[in-house]
């Protein structure tokens, strides 16, 4: 992850292997607010879960926050089209540094 100077939004790249979506980019439309960076990646075409494949369109975005030098929590959301318009928490990293 990066922040771009020239453009003022953050910029970052996942390499995706729990399934087929390859290399992911997301961008924030922004600097960090209230100690939150929210990133959102390119759309991609979701196969689905099982040996059922689905295909459909999935949106998903990055939110890391941070309480604190030692603490750092991110938290991965999907949106899929499916007309629901409700989002899920996909994944959640929850980071702490420990003291030597």
């Amino acid at each position: 992850m990066s922040y771009d100077r020239v453009e003022g939004r953050w910029k970052y790249v996942s390499m995706e292997t729990r399934f087929p979506a390859g290399i992911m980019p997301a961008w924030s439309f922004g600097g960090e607010e209230d100690g939150k960076i929210s990133l959102l990646f390119q759309p991609l075409g979701f196969v689905g879960f099982g040996p059922e494949v689905e295909g459909r369109f999935t949106a998903s975005d990055f939110v890391i926050s941070r309480d604190g030098d030692n603490h750092e929590v991110a938290e991965q959301h999907f949106l899929q089209a499916n007309g629901s318009g409700k989002k899920w928490l996909a994944v959640r990293y929850d980071y702490t540094r420990q003291q030597p």
